[in-house]
């Protein structure tokens, strides 16, 4: 009996415990991502499952790979600075070097054999979008043959042989050309020429350069060279037959020496360098100031060298430079041998201006039979001559001039040169019948004054 109390005692106090556990409070749910449902106050008979957090995002398939898109056109090229070479891609250089187009051209200009042999068989080839290199380079100059067979080459846009040497080119006429060069020269290259940048015993003939050429050079580096055809020569050159009606300005806040044709022929005391038959008619404007610049027609400046009838019948104006003429700026180098050359032209320079040179203190220097039948004017009046600006040595001269305003004298000299003056003539007639008459070659031919055959 006592065993069956036991257990009933027992059993009460479980159902009890029981009924106690029913009314604890829920244990707090942990927290969800979202909040339990506001409207619900039962607790659940079982512990609460946490409520599912939103199922993440399906992720989204990976996009396929979009297909490439069309390459948009490209835009025009701008053009290739003077290092990039273009315009002749897949183009050969001719296996006999005969050359019958502008892309051909272009291709043996930038990568044509140093001493190869080439001919161009064209009557005319324009190199616009062609942009070719410059045949030569200071360690592997142009050594061979170039003959353009008197092919008019036409949009150039930088020179065609940076460095020659032993090189013959020859039969080339330029139009149509325009180049705006702001101090943009090759590394290391000071010198710029249309033809050739540097030549060194190199032999240049029949070069013709037409009105429609126009080159405007800037270089900021001292003594830096600026020809319409040839920059810099040396050595024992040969140049022969050129001609330009061109265009030509230059500006520099330093010493340059300028010429429409060559700006600085520096030949060897023994050599046989040499310059005839050339003839600038064309425009020549110098900005320079104030930096004892050369400037002429001819030469801007030249040494050792015979220049044979060659003649100025341009327009030169030097910005208050330093030498300035006609015919040679600057004789320089041991001496100078100039015969039976001309200024028709007019030139206005700084302060040593004359109409065959501007200056000159060489020893052995020898101006013989030169006519001057120009308008010379310069900054200064005791060194400016129609024939020479200002000479200084035991130079030999003899000469003829005439001015259209009469007012200058043919040379200043505070020197001792050997002078034979054919003196201030009436007219350019008298001057020719002058000089003529001591041995001269002009003549005047349809009203001007020409150098004769």
């Amino acid at each position: 009996m006592k065993k069956l109390i036991v257990i009933l005692l027992a059993a009460a106090v479980c159902l009890t415990l029981f009924a106690c556990g029913e009314n604890e409070p829920a244990e707090t749910p942990a927290p969800s991502a979202e909040p339990a449902d506001a409207g619900s106050s039962d607790a659940p008979d079982t512990p609460a499952e946490e409520p599912a957090a939103e199922p993440a995002p399906e992720p989204e398939p990976e996009p396929e790979p979009a297909p490439e898109p069309e390459p948009a056109p490209e835009p025009e090229p701008e053009p290739a600075p003077a290092e990039a070479s273009t315009g002749f891609e897949g183009t050969e250089i001719p296996a006999d070097g005969v050359i019958r187009t502008a892309a051909e051209l272009g291709k043996v200009l930038t990568d044509g054999d140093m001493d190869g042999t080439y001919k161009v068989d064209a009557a005319e080839l324009d190199m616009n979008g062609i942009r070719y290199g410059s045949l030569g380079r200071d360690d592997a100059p142009f050594t061979g043959i170039f003959d353009f067979g008197g092919c008019t080459l036409k949009n150039l846009y930088q020179p065609l042989f940076l460095y020659t040497s032993g090189a013959e080119i020859s039969n080339l006429k330029i139009a149509d050309t325009k180049i705006e060069n702001d101090d943009e020269i090759p590394e290391g290259m000071i010198r710029f020429g249309l033809v050739v940048s540097d030549a060194t015993d190199t032999k240049i003939s029949d070069i013709e350069v037409a009105d429609s050429v126009e080159l405007s050079v800037n270089i900021y580096t001292t003594d830096g060279c600026i020809g319409g055809i040839v920059g810099h020569a040396g050595g024992d050159c040969e140049f022969a037959r050129f001609s330009s009606a061109a265009k030509v300005t230059t500006d520099s806040a330093v010493k340059i020496l300028v010429s429409p044709l060559i700006a600085w022929f520096e030949g060897r005391s023994t050599s046989t360098s040499s310059v005839e038959d050339c003839v600038f008619t064309g425009t020549l404007e110098d900005l320079s100031g104030g930096n004892d610049s050369k400037v002429a027609g001819i030469l801007g400046a030249a040494g050792n060298v015979t220049v044979s009838r060659c003649a100025n019948y341009g327009k030169i104006v030097s910005n208050d430079g330093g030498q300035c003429a006609g015919v040679l700026g600057w004789a320089c180098g041991e001496g100078y041998f100039l015969e039976n050359c001309l200024n028709a032209g007019s030139v206005e320079g700084g302060t040593y201006t004359g109409g065959i040179i501007g200056y000159s203190n060489r020893a052995n220097g020898e101006l013989t039979l030169c006519l001057n039948v120009g308008e010379v004017v310069g900054a200064a009046a005791d060194s400016c001559g129609a024939v020479g600006g200002l000479i200084k040595n035991t130079e030999t001269w003899s000469f003829g001039f005439w001015t259209e305003d009469s007012s200058a004298v043919g040379f200043n000299n505070i020197g001792s040169a050997s002078i034979t003056d054919f003196e201030a003539c009436a007219n350019a007639e008298a001057a020719v019948n002058a000089i003529n008459g001591a041995g001269g070659n002009f003549k005047i031919d349809g009203g001007r004054v020409v150098i004769g055959d």
